[in-house]
């Protein structure tokens, strides 16, 4: 068997058992939208559209040692769903959790992607959907009181992404991925700074 190859799990989710020599060594989604690059009635390239999901282990306000997991999900024309996966344990507040594992998992995409954010956190949901984060942005990323945003550094790199991927947020209480995720973050046991490829369900 050609190790190579995108491979079915028991779920029919498909993963790739050898990693390509890409960013960091890691899957790079360029494999799967250069074999699945589909065009419009004109001829024209489609937006590769992704689905991203995320849960983290702790929604607290104070920061402490604490985990996240996001699953990248691509469904191809010929409808064989694709998955990347990663958990990382940093120290942070529950928001900053939630925003670390976007820009962590957007990093994993080629540029030109469409990409829904499944969360139940609805300030990232507000902040991309209604406007908010352009607010800050032209005010300096202040609030309305003049104090500093929180968390600057992780808007200022999500900002960034909308430049060069197409991005929403829908408000997701739980995803066919939820439960999987929370049992892989219980039985990960990382150090902060440290992140982790796990396979598919």
């Amino acid at each position: 068997k050609n190790p190579g190859r995108w491979t079915k799990t028991n779920t029919g989710i498909l993963y790739c058992k050898r990693f390509y020599h890409f960013r960091n060594e890691q899957i790079h989604w360029d494999v799967v939208s250069t074999l699945y690059r589909t065009k419009d009635k004109r001829g024209e390239a489609r937006m590769m559209e992704v689905s991203l999901y995320i849960e983290v282990s702790s929604k607290r306000i104070k920061p402490g040692k604490a985990s996240f997991c996001y699953v990248l999900e691509y469904i191809s024309p010929a409808g064989n769903t694709y998955t990347k996966s990663e958990i990382g344990c940093i120290e942070a507040s529950g928001n900053r959790l939630v925003l670390s594992a976007v820009i962590r998992a957007l990093g994993h995409l080629k540029p030109g992607c469409g990409v829904v954010i499944h969360t139940d956190l609805r300030y990232l949901e507000s902040a991309l959907m209604l406007g908010w984060m352009q607010e800050w942005k032209t005010d300096g990323w202040t609030r309305s009181d003049g104090k500093e945003i929180k968390n600057r550094d992780l808007w200022e790199q999500i900002e960034q992404q909308t430049k060069i991927h197409n991005l929403q947020v829908k408000y997701t209480c739980k995803s066919p991925y939820t439960a999987w995720m929370q049992n892989e973050m219980k039985k990960t046991d990382l150090e902060i700074g440290q992140y982790k490829e796990i396979k598919g369900q």
